[in-house]
């Protein structure tokens, strides 16, 4: 289809931007057809929101649902800083996991999950325990799930005091709306 203006309520200037699109939708249900945007927001927030593709042929659109008021909170300052670097992958119909850096040194994941158009979140785990040991925070977060264990995969790299940089992964699993590292 055409591309279409997305008003998130800020001006031109502000810090927004596209952090991530996941299908979360099944294939023939009630469902289908569903995704959910993950965004950086102007006040140091990662929001979520719900869309439906819909029309036929070469005539598609996005439903957005309203993104200026229904939307979800999924990343939040807790260590000082901007929220950036977001990201999930599908883990069932209708449920996600995502994850993002907190702009200091942590990464966090929480599970999302979709009913009705809208998402709601389980509680934030710190992804990356306490293995910093630098103060230089991990970047560039990765996941994936693997059906065939039934464990999201994060990927991720760090500092590693007096030797470089170094790639670590950790696994998790998905009960419900919360994940277990």
């Amino acid at each position: 289809g055409s591309a279409v203006t997305w008003n998130v309520g800020q001006s031109q200037t502000a810090s927004i931007g596209p952090q991530g699109l996941i299908y979360v939708g099944d294939d023939a249900g009630s469902s289908a057809g569903k995704h959910v945007l993950l965004y950086a927001h102007s006040n140091n927030n990662l929001r979520a929101v719900v869309g439906t593709v819909s029309g036929s042929y070469d005539n598609f659109s996005v439903d957005w649902n309203t993104p200026l008021t229904n939307y979800a909170v999924f990343g939040t300052t807790t260590g000082g800083g901007t929220n950036y670097e977001s990201g999930g992958c599908k883990v069932a119909d209708n449920k996600i996991a995502v994850y993002w850096n907190d702009g200091s040194s942590e990464a966090w994941c929480r599970v999302g999950t979709v009913a009705s158009g809208v998402i709601t979140f389980g509680t934030a785990v710190r992804l990356d325990g306490s293995s910093v040991s630098s103060g230089m925070g991990p970047g560039i977060v990765s996941n994936c799930y693997d059906i065939a264990s039934g464990k999201v995969v994060f990927a991720w790299w760090e500092s590693s005091e007096g030797s470089g940089y170094r790639i670590m992964t950790r696994t998790g699993t998905v009960s419900g709306s919360g994940i277990t590292l």
